[in-house]
Order: structure tokens, then C-alpha cells, then sequence
């Protein structure tokens, strides 16, 4: 059966060729640099973000999304609402003729054949950029679908949708869809590719230990899900990795892996080996440049001047080097930028004094290349928030390490909790006497 534009239908196309087209993920990337405010990003970059989505909106005559660009960028309404009803004209041609196609399917034809009109008008809405009509039409196909393998085919480019056009509602219902789909079945390679979905939708939620423990699972067979490129995912692994995991499986699933030395670039390879070799001046160097590409990713920037604040950034601007530009930037790590700083710094921090009693704040800061009131700063916040367990002795320019007495901290917590008891007896027996 073919399409309305003569082509072979969606349910016999390449699934790589469905995965880059329904919906075209990059839309997402090139929406947010548009977005980006101008001291993140350069009028080049700006002008060939806004190329590349006209290209594709008038490849695939995108009408909602070109409506929505209107709006959002303040492009001359005029001309572009002139394009956009001829778009919606095209449309309408496509539809009807898919109609036609449906109407002949169900007179003529099993199952099989209406199932794939109805996905064909499904791709159809998605490629337009129609996404509430494309969801309906999806959940349409997907009841006429009948194999495990289809069924999550259809659900997967469903929560790329979801993804690309940031409709969480819809990404939370299909992954709590295809976890109940991969219970009856699923090949090793859909089941991955949904781990790397699932770790996305962790890391909009700030779960990120949840998304390193995916991410590190699928990280030696890479399974292309038509949002992240195989360098993205890496950097996504190991950035995660080292906030999130402990010395041992940093050492065995991310510094020494295979998959790392081939997909990271020199920057995130830098910060890697300098934390894990204890080299923390250059670990301080390193971070500034992956910080940047936090802020600039599409997920995380929303949270970066939350976490420059916490960081103190200017403290080590001297240290500015081409590295921190990447996280910064990231497409889904932006917005959790300054977190994943004062993280991976504080865990840089804990290292460092495991080793000691006491430290001088003086070799404290040599050893990270700041100053001595800018790591005293630092270690201050971090002790106040109970998240580094030690104490500053500012007049002898002292960090004494404190380590946590298992005993005592049983015993106080003994002391609580039968203090709590005590008062739920007290109110207990006053009630009852009454």
C-alpha cells in the first residue's frame, strides 16, 4: 500500500529512517539555540539554528510548529501566515487522500492493511508537528497493532515525542506503557533503547543517579534512539558517573571503559582521569569548560544561575578553559548546570580529605588552585549544610575531618526515637482516661 506521496508506508520504512523522522529530534535542539539568550550563544550559530528549522518546517510543510515560531521568535506575521495556511492546504490534500486509503482498507482488506493507513496518518501528524493529534492517532494504530515488537515501536516513538516536544505527562504514561509491554517480551534492543528514554525523563527530573545506573548499563552497546548522538550519550554517561558513582565503579565502568576513550572528548577525558587521579588543580580546570555546556543545554539551563551562585564561578575564572563549555551547552543537562558543579566539586572535596585529620586551608587550596578565602568559603558552605563532615579552625587556618562514630550516632538516634515514643504513650493514656 502506498502513501499519499508514493512512497513505501511508515510500518514497512526503516525503523533508523522512523526513529531520525517521527518526530526529527533535532527540532528540539535547534528551538532551544533560538531560545538561548544572546550571551550564550553568537549570531552565527543563532542564524543557522533558525536555516535548518525553516529547512525542515518547509520540507515537511510543519504548519502548527511554523504558527508556534510565529509566535515565540516575532517572526513578520504576514508572509509566514500565508505560508502557513498554504502548509495546512497540503494537509488537507494529504488527509483526504489517507481517508480514501482507510475507507478502501476496511472494504477490501484485513486488519494488517488498515493498521498501516492508520500509522501513515499517524507519521503524518507527527511529521507536521500536529502532536495532540498525533498522539490520538498513534493510540488508534496501536490498538489494531498486535505484536509485542510493534506495540513498542509505537510506544518508543511516542516518548521521543514526548521528549523533543516536552510534554512529560505524555513521556511518564508511555514509559509506564512500555514497562508493561516489556513484561510480556522485548528484544535486548528495544528494551535499551527505552532505558536511555528513561534515563532522559530522570534527568529533567533531577534523578540522576537513577540515569547514571541506565545510562551505565547500555553503555557498551550503544543503542541509537533517534534523540541523543552516540558523543552525546557518552558525555551524558560519564558526567553522571562521576557524580553519582563510587571510586570502584567509576574506575571499572567509566575511566578505564573502551566505550569512553572512543566517544569523550579530551575535555571530559581530562576531568575524568584528574579526579580520579587526585589532580585536583587540573580537576578544577577541567570542570569550568564541561560547567559551560551545562548552561546551555536545553534541560538544565533554566537552573544555571542558581548554581552559579552556589559555586562562586568568578573564583576560578583564571582557570577558564575550553572544557566548561560543555555541559553548559548540553541539549538536556543545562538546566541542572550549577548543580552538577557543586556536586562534583563537593565529591572532589570528600576525596581529598578522607586521607586526613587535618589539613592546613593553605594546601587545601593549592592543591585545587584557588585561593585560601575562596576554598574557606567554599568549605564553609559545605560544613553548614551538614554535606562535609568537618570543621574550620579559621585562626590556625585548620580543616579538621570529622568521622562519623557509628556507635554514637546509633545511640542518639536510640535517644529520638524513645522520645518519640514516650510521647505517643503520654497522649495514648491521656485519651484513655478520658
Amino acid at each position: 500500500m502506498a502513501t499519499p506521496n508514493g512512497t513505501a508506508d511508515g510500518a514497512a520504512a526503516d525503523p533508523s529512517e522512523i526513529e531520525a523522522t517521527y518526530p526529527c529530534c533535532d527540532i528540539a535542539l535547534w528551538w532551544h539555540e533560538l531560545q538561548l539568550p544572546e550571551r550564550d550563544t553568537t549570531p552565527e550559530r543563532r542564524a543557522e539554528a533558525k536555516e535548518k528549522l525553516l529547512q525542515q518546517i518547509e520540507k515537511n510543510a510543519m504548519a502548527p510548529l511554523y504558527r508556534k515560531a510565529i509566535e515565540e521568535f516575532g517572526w513578520p506575521p504576514q508572509e509566514e501566515k500565508i505560508k502557513a495556511r498554504a502548509m495546512e492546504a497540503q494537509h488537507e490534500q494529504q488527509l483526504l487522500l489517507l481517508q480514501q486509503q482507510l475507507k478502501d482498507a476496511e472494504e477490501n482488506y484485513g486488519d494488517t492493511e488498515v493498521r498501516e493507513v492508520l500509522l501513515q496518518r499517524a507519521h503524518l501528524f507527527c511529521r507536521i508537528g500536529d502532536i495532540p493529534r498525533a498522539v490520538e492517532a498513534y493510540r488508534v494504530a496501536y490498538a489494531k497493532t498486535v505484536g509485542i515488537g510493534s506495540r513498542l515501536d509505537l510506544i518508543l516513538t511516542l516518548l521521543r515525542t514526548g521528549i523533543v516536544y516536552k510534554d512529560r505527562d505524555l513521556v511518564k504514561k508511555q514509559l509506564f506503557l512500555a514497562k508493561q509491554e516489556m513484561e510480556k517480551g522485548g528484544d535486548w534492543e528495544r528494551r535499551n533503547k527505552l532505558k536511555v528514554i528513561e534515563a532522559l525523563d530522570f534527568i529533567l527530573s533531577r534523578n540522576f543517579t537513577e540515569a547514571s545506573k541506565l545510562l551505565l548499563e547500555v553503555l557498551a552497546t550503544f543503542p541509537s534512539c533517534g534523540i541523543i548522538s552516540f558523543e552525546t550519550f557518552v558525555f551524558y554517561a560519564a558526567l553522571l558517573a562521576l557524580l553519582c558513582c563510587d571510586r570502584q565503579t567509576l574506575k571499572e565502568q567509566v575511566v578505564f571503559s573502551p566505550t569512553i576513550a572512543e566517544g569523550a572528548d579530551n575535555d571530559m577525558k581530562g576531568l575524568l582521569d584528574s579526579f580520579y587521579n587526585a589532580k585536583y588543580r587540573e580537576f578544577m580546570q577541567y570542570l569550568v569548560p564541561v560547567a559551560k555546556r551545562v548552561k546551555r543545554d536545553l534541560y538544565l539551563s533554566p537552573h544555571y544561575l542558581f548554581f552559579i551562585r552556589s559555586i562562586r564561578l568568578k573564583a576560578y575564572q583564571q582557570f577558564e578553559e575550553p572544557v566548561a563549555k560543555r555541559v553548559k551547552r548540553d541539549l538536556y543537562l543545562s538546566p541542572h548546570y550549577l548543580f552538577f558543579i557543586r556536586s562534583i566539586r563537593l565529591k572532589a572535596y570528600q576525596q581529598f580529605l578522607e586521607p586526613y585529620k587535618t589539613v592546613t586551608l593553605e594546601s587545601l587550596a593549592q592543591a585545587f588552585g584557588v585561593s585560601v578565602p575562596f576554598i574557606e568559603r567554599e568549605i564553609s558552605g559545605f560544613v553548614a549544610s551538614g554535606r562535609l563532615g568537618c570543621r574550620i579552625d579559621s585562626v590556625n587556618g585548620v580543616v579538621e575531618a570529622h568521622r562519623p562514630d557509628a556507635r554514637s550516632f546509633l545511640y542518639l538516634q536510640t535517644i529520638k526515637q524513645g522520645d518519640v515514643l514516650l510521647n505517643r504513650i503520654q497522649k495514648l493514656a491521656r485519651v484513655l482516661s478520658v
